[in-house]
C-alpha cells in the first residue's frame, strides 16, 4: 500500500457564527491517487479544503499534509502543494506564456528556467499553440486548464482542485480530466478534489469520500461503493407476455428472490451484469421466451449517496448564500490566508519579471 501522504483525524470546523460546517471527519489519501470529496453544495467539501489548504483554521482534530501539521506548519506545506480553488484568476492583459513565466519567477527560477518551465506546462496543457494570446480570449476550458498549470510551476507534491471542471462544456470536462489522469501517471501527483459532479467523481476518482451535511458517510473506490449498495441486473423486455411455466422455470433457475416482471419488463439480479448478459439471453431463448430488447442496470453513486445519506442528492442540496453575505472569519484565519497569498510569491510589478 502507497505512504500516506494526508492523513485526518476527526477534523472539524465552526464559524464564529456557529455554523458547523465540518464535523469529525478523518480520512486518509495515498500518494498517487486522485482522491475525491463528493456532496452537494453545503456538504463540507470547500471548508475541508480549505483548512487542509491552511486558508482556514480547524477547530478540532488534526490533520497532517506530507507529514506537516496544517495548523502550526502552513508556510511549509504551502511551499509543497497547489491549490486551485473554483474562481478562476486570470489577468486579462497577459498571455499564457507571460502569465506562466511570471510566476516561474515569483518561485525563484531565473529567465532561463522560467521560460522552460512555462514551455514544459503549456505543452502539457494543450496550450502551446496558444502561448502568445492573451487569456481573456480563452475559452472557460482554457482558463482552466492555464490556472492548474499556474498552480504547478512550482512542482507541488499533492494538488487540491475546488470544482475543477464547474462550469466547463462536455469537451472541456473530458480535456481537464485526461490531463488530470496524466499529472497523476505520468508526474505522480496526488490530487485531492471536490465534485457535485457524480460522473465525474464515478470517471476520474481513485477512491471516493461521500460527504452530506459535514460529515463522510462512506469511502471506498467507485466500484466497490455501488456494489455495496445491490447487484446489478438484467432487465429483459418482452415482445410478448410471458406463461406461468416459463416463469417457474425462470425463478428455478436464478431463484426466486432474484427475478422479478412488471410492466412488459424482466429483472434478472446478477453480481455482473456484463458478464450474465449473454447466457441470461440463452437461458431465456431456450425457454421460449420473445425477448425485445435488453440492458444492463448498474447501481449509480446517486444510489449510493442515497443509501448512506438517507436522502437524494437533489434533496441535500444546500441553498447557495447570499453574494452579500460574507463569510466572517476568525482573526487567525484572516491572517493565515493573507500568509497564503504572499508567503510563496512575493510582491512584483508585472513588468519587472516579464520583460
Amino acid at each position: 500500500m502507497s505512504e500516506a501522504v494526508i492523513e485526518v483525524e476527526n477534523l472539524s470546523k465552526t464559524y464564529p457564527d456557529g455554523t458547523s460546517a465540518v464535523k469529525g471527519i478523518s480520512f486518509t489519501v495515498r500518494k498517487g491517487e486522485i482522491f475525491g470529496f463528493l456532496g452537494p453544495n453545503g456538504a463540507g467539501k470547500t471548508t475541508s479544503m480549505r483548512i487542509l489548504g491552511t486558508l482556514h483554521h480547524a477547530t478540532g482534530g488534526s490533520a497532517r499534509i506530507l507529514g506537516l501539521d496544517v495548523n502550526t506548519q502552513g508556510k511549509e506545506i504551502r511551499e509543497r502543494i497547489g491549490f486551485a480553488m473554483q474562481e478562476v484568476g486570470m489577468d486579462d492583459l497577459a498571455t499564457a506564456q507571460e502569465m506562466l513565466t511570471l510566476h516561474a519567477k515569483l518561485y525563484g527560477m531565473n529567465s532561463k528556467e522560467a521560460k522552460a518551465k512555462a514551455a514544459e506546462l503549456l505543452s502539457t496543457f494543450d496550450l502551446a499553440s496558444d502561448a502568445k494570446r492573451r487569456v481573456v480570449r480563452f475559452s472557460g476550458g482554457m482558463q482552466r486548464r492555464l490556472d492548474l498549470a499556474v498552480s504547478l510551476v512550482h512542482t507541488p507534491e499533492v494538488l487540491f482542485l475546488d470544482e475543477p471542471s464547474t462550469g466547463l462544456d462536455p469537451k472541456s470536462r473530458s480535456d481537464l480530466w485526461r490531463v488530470l489522469r496524466k499529472l497523476r501517471d505520468e508526474e505522480g501527483i496526488t490530487i485531492l478534489m471536490s465534485t457535485h459532479y457524480m460522473d465525474e467523481a464515478d470517471a476520474l476518482c481513485d477512491r471516493i469520500a461521500i460527504m452530506n451535511k459535514g460529515v463522510i458517510a462512506a469511502i471506498d473506490t467507485p466500484t466497490n461503493l455501488k456494489r455495496s449498495i445491490g447487484a446489478d441486473r438484467v432487465r429483459v423486455t418482452l415482445s410478448d407476455g410471458i406463461s406461468a411455466k416459463q416463469w417457474a422455470a425462470l425463478q428455478k433457475t436464478f431463484r426466486a428472490g432474484n427475478v422479478s416482471q412488471a410492466d412488459g419488463h424482466i429483472d434478472i439480479r446478477v453480481k455482473d451484469g456484463a458478464s450474465a448478459l449473454v447466457p441470461a439471453l440463452r437461458i431465456l431463448d431456450d425457454l421460449g421466451v420473445q425477448v425485445r430488447e435488453t440492458k444492463v442496470l448498474t447501481p449509480t453513486l446517486e444510489d449510493v449517496f442515497l443509501q448512506y445519506t438517507g436522502a437524494s442528492f437533489a434533496d441535500a442540496e444546500v441553498k447557495p448564500a447570499d453574494p452579500k453575505e460574507k463569510v466572517r472569519l476568525s482573526r487567525k484565519e484572516k491572517k493565515a490566508a493573507k500568509e497564503a497569498a504572499s508567503s510563496a510569491k512575493p510582491s512584483v510589478e508585472f513588468s519587472e519579471v516579464v520583460a
